[in-house]
């Protein structure tokens, strides 16, 4: 199963310290799980857990920077897009991942680790859309038998778009048609019409499942997330109702403890003995959502509760209502 990494903030974050610093960071998901207000701590080998078969199939992250639009001064078209970078490589042995974390800051990092999936890295996540990133945690039931009538509630703008086999890029064609069904999807929508465009699509899969008149015994895990690098929209939900979706949790606090330029460790609690570390009061704004926790503080995590909708705006308030 995959695992994600998301967050917002006023000021920069060293990829590293979020991504490959903790002990319990995105890329060592893969070991153990930590999940708090949920399940206590248990190994991978977690058989009938909805955050089961913990491998590492790839992994992709995107950063935002601005960058470019500061060297694109003639075009009046020019936003921020997001830069991505994928590997088949097991990203705790993948050294140009390593180096790209140690020396790359951003306010806007999406990062994914994709599971059981055809290991190319057109599959690996995040997907990128203009200025959109997409990926997704779960699975959708019985998609091979539901593809097609899928690919046809997408435009072909939408489907064009398709480079890898899986399901949740699939999804995420549906998705970007709800949104506009002409693209490039440059523009920046309102969380309003991202959430719009999101139940719409998890409605579509829902008929689709229903319909299929070789449905299997199985359920549809639909943790979604879709970021412009200012906005964010996530979703917590499972298909048929009453099935556990995988889990996914949000933080406004959590941001200091993962950066080492502040007091505190992600993994315990550590004497300050730095005149140079700052006070975690001193941390700009942020939102964080994650598959699981990345810091050991347990309150600085909430768990977003089954089949409901994280909407966070360019304010980095966050809002939650049912799907």
């Amino acid at each position: 199963m995959c695992r994600w990494f998301a967050m917002l903030s006023e000021e920069e974050t060293l990829l590293s310290d979020v991504l490959l610093r903790p002990r319990h960071s995105l890329v060592k998901m893969i070991d153990s799980h930590f999940l708090p207000n949920i399940h206590k701590q248990f190994q991978a080998s977690d058989t009938g857990s909805p955050n089961p078969l913990s491998n590492l199939d790839g992994f992709g992250v995107a950063y935002y920077t601005g960058k470019a639009s500061e060297f694109n001064v003639d075009s009046e078209d020019i936003c921020v897009l997001p830069a991505l970078y994928k590997t088949v490589r097991p990203p705790l042995n993948d050294r140009n991942l390593q180096s790209l974390c140690e020396n790359t800051a951003s306010k806007a990092v999406v990062a994914h680790g994709t599971g059981l999936t055809p290991v190319v890295e057109t599959n690996n996540h995040p997907f990128v859309w203009g200025r959109h990133v997409f990926c997704h945690n779960g699975v959708v039931q019985d998609f091979e038998s539901i593809r097609l009538e899928l690919l046809h509630l997408c435009s072909p703008t939408a489907r064009a778009h398709i480079l890898g086999t899986t399901d949740s890029e699939h999804v995420a064609a549906l998705f970007f048609t709800h949104l506009n069904p002409l693209g490039p999807w440059l523009k920046q929508y309102s969380t309003d019409e991202l959430q719009a465009a999101l139940r719409t699509t998890i409605l579509d899969l829902q008929r689709l499942i229903d319909a299929d008149g070789q449905k299997s015994n199985g359920h549809s895990a639909l943790n979604f997330l879709v970021s412009d690098g200012e906005q964010m929209i996530a979703t917590r939900f499972a298909h048929p109702v009453g099935r556990e979706p995988p889990s996914l949790y949000w933080s406004s606090t959590a941001g200091p403890t993962l950066s080492s330029k502040y007091v505190d460790h992600p993994d315990a609690p550590v004497e300050n003995t730095s005149t140079k570390l700052k006070p975690k009061s001193e941390h700009g704004k942020h939102i964080i959502i994650a598959s699981e926790p990345t810091t050991y503080r347990a309150e600085e995590w909430n768990l977003i509760e089954a089949n409901h909708m994280v909407a966070v705006g360019m304010d980095l308030e966050v809002h939650i209502s049912p799907v």
